[in-house]
Parts: C-alpha cells; structure tokens; sequence
C-alpha cells in the first residue's frame, strides 16, 4: 500500500489546480488560488501476470445473477471521480494508469456494446475496456508501462511536475494554451 499512496501523491497534481490571480492579491492577500477537485477515488489492484495472459485493460463487473448493482452502474451514476487502477507483480505495482472518470462518462465509452465475460464463479460478468482506447479518449492522465497504440492515436501529453514550482509553471502552460 505504501507504494499506492506514493502513486496517488504524484497523481495529485490532476487532482489540483493552481491560479495566479492579481486581484484577489490586491483585495485579499491572496497570491495564489488553489483548487481541490472533489470526489472519491477507485482503486482496483489486478495481478500482472493474469494481466500479461488476458490483457491489460480496465475490467468493470456489469452484471450480477442477483440484480445487485454493479461497479459499471455505480460509475455510470457519477461514483468514483478517479481510478487508480494497477497490475502488481511480487508486491510491487508493475504497471498503472490514472483514469479521469468524467472524462471516460463523458465520452460515452462505458455505453458501447462490449461483449460481456464470465467471472468462473458463473454468478458475475465484467467488461474489458483495452487501456488503449482510454488513452485514446484523454482519460488516462499518469500512467506506468507499455501500451500499443494503434499508428492513428495520438495521445495526449502526460504531464509529471516533479515540484510544486513545476507544477505552478506547468499549470500556467496550460491555462495559455486553453486561451489561443
């Protein structure tokens, strides 16, 4: 878990935004505004090698023998603002990404037709949604490991300010480019 904490501390940078506002220091003693994006985050911990045999993708459980709801209802409800989701070999996370999950509600994604898969225990099925097609959509922010994107997919820059410095720099960056 340690190793976890150590991932959601980098990836709190997504989570925060930063703005400069020469007002606010004028009227307000206020340099700097920070804003924290509420909401919860997911984590799910998958095993590496089963991910190196049947891919690494997001799987979301989607149906239940006993009508119970299911991780892909509750996410299409608006739980979980973030996901952690990460592949763990030995102890030690192997490969991760960092999801925005109003992006992936947004981009209707969750509401393709994906084939349904059956858990062995024959009382649940899931969804595999490939970790390509969320970096495709802009939904993975921070991410560890390889993935195939197809020649046509240009993913977004991920960005890791290495200081709260950088990040300030980083956040401005992006805020001039939002404007032009």
């Amino acid at each position: 878990m340690p190793e976890t904490l150590g991932i959601i501390t980098q990836c709190a940078g997504h989570m925060i935004s930063w703005r400069l506002d020469d007002e606010a220091d004028v009227h307000r003693a206020t340099d700097l505004i920070v804003q924290v994006a509420d909401g919860d985050l997911a984590l799910r911990v998958r095993d590496f090698e089963k991910g190196a045999r049947h891919g690494f993708d997001l799987t979301l459980r989607c149906r239940r023998s006993s009508g119970a709801e299911t991780e892909l209802s509750k996410i299409l409800r608006g739980c979980a603002r973030w996901y952690l989701y990460e592949w763990v070999r030995a102890g030690k996370v192997e490969r991760y990404v960092f999801l925005d999950m109003n992006v992936v509600r947004a981009s209707g994604i969750l509401e393709r037709p994906w084939r349904e898969i059956p858990n062995p225990d024959g009382t649940t099925w899931f969804i595999a949604i490939p970790i390509e097609e969320l970096i495709a959509i802009g939904a993975v922010l921070s991410r560890r490991g390889e993935w195939a994107l197809p020649p046509e997919i240009d993913p977004p820059p991920i960005l890791e300010p290495s200081s709260p410095a950088e990040q300030i720099d980083l956040w401005a960056g992006l805020q001039e480019t939002k404007a032009a």
